[in-house]
């Protein structure tokens, strides 16, 4: 790929993504704020970078590889504030959702009689809505806070001898 200043109108360099990885991109998506840049692979793989290392780095390390589904990814996403990353697959494990500080999986859910080709998570992060075909699926979610306050009171319940 090619990085584009869209401020000069100049074209940077070439990226190049190592290794196997390389040949096998099927999507791209970036972070609210720009700052990290997902690559969706054909190989149920799903690359997290630092968009200033692809831009500066001619040897640019992915900071993180997420897997754990059995086709490729067809797309992903991020929540509105960045905190949550999204993935989509055709396959059994439909979509899966990780936070985005040690990026631990938070969720996996599947689609029966389905192969969904996208999802998006809505702005709100309420409702989470994923395509297959002509079809769309919606989930609604608890709120990042009702998430947060759920994790809250577990917690407390398991430091309460």
């Amino acid at each position: 790929g090619m990085f584009h200043d869209l401020s000069s109108g100049k074209t940077t360099r070439p990226v190049m993504f190592p290794g196997r990885l390389s040949p096998l991109r099927t999507g791209l998506s970036s972070s609210p704020d720009g700052s990290l840049l997902v690559v969706s692979h054909d190989v149920g793989l799903l690359t997290v970078w630092k968009t200033a290392d692809l831009i500066s780095n001619p040897a640019p390390e992915p900071i993180q590889a997420l897997g754990g589904i059995l086709l490729s990814f067809s797309s992903s996403g991020f929540s509105s504030d960045g905190s949550r990353l999204l993935g989509c697959s055709p396959g059994p494990e439909a979509i899966k959702i990780w936070e985005t500080v040690s990026y631990h999986d938070l969720l996996t859910l599947t689609v029966e009689d389905a192969t969904p080709r996208g999802a998006r998570l809505s702005p709100d992060g309420h409702y989470l809505a994923a395509r297959d075909g002509g079809r769309v699926f919606l989930w609604r979610a608890a709120s990042w806070d009702e998430i947060q306050q759920a994790e809250n009171l577990e917690k407390q319940r398991l430091a309460t001898p």
